[in-house]
């Protein structure tokens, strides 16, 4: 390598064969001086196709931006798969006063009133539960908040364990 006429041009051709850095082998060096020599025999039809393409990149890069790396977001409960970039906003920065002027579907089938709004409030929540249910490893099987409150002399003392889905109104610790 060091007795060759033009080093920086032999390895300049490296990625022509694969040759990016490592390791020069003889086998490697010798398919890079016949590519040298025969690209030396041909000088004029080089420099013609390097005049006649024009060059791609005109400007160097000083600061590259690169992709921000994916966070590793751990779900809770196994439920199902979703992405951060699925939502617009996060949930507290959303306004929460909503007025309905009139339905543009034409097939709502409530009035309005407190009733149906339980009823579809109950409805999605049960929903919720059987999702959580379905995709998760709860330690036991679940039952039912009334149901617990009712058997409650049952689980006493810290080995017994009960599972309950539900929402929490109010956070509350006990001993």
């Amino acid at each position: 390598m060091l007795s060759h006429s033009d080093p920086a041009g032999l390895l300049d051709l490296g990625p022509k064969i694969d040759f990016h850095r490592g390791v020069l082998n003889e086998e490697r060096f010798n398919l890079l001086q016949s590519l040298f020599n025969g690209d030396k025999q041909q000088p004029d039809n080089l420099s013609k196709s390097i005049i006649e393409t024009p060059p791609n990149d005109l400007g160097r890069v000083i600061a590259p931006i690169s992709s921000p790396e994916p966070l590793d977001i751990h779900f809770r409960n196994n439920l199902p798969d979703w992405k951060e970039s699925d939502f617009s906003e996060i949930a507290n920065d959303a306004p929460s006063d909503i007025l309905v002027h009139y339905d543009i579907t034409g097939k709502s089938i409530t009035e309005g009133k407190m009733g149906d709004i339980n009823a579809c409030f109950n409805d999605r929540l049960s929903q919720i539960r059987k999702m959580i249910v379905k995709n998760s490893k709860l330690p036991r099987k679940y039952s039912e908040v009334a149901r617990l409150r009712r058997e409650s002399s049952r689980y006493q003392g810290y080995e017994n364990m009960a599972v309950a889905i539900g929402l929490v109104n109010e956070p509350r610790y006990t001993k």
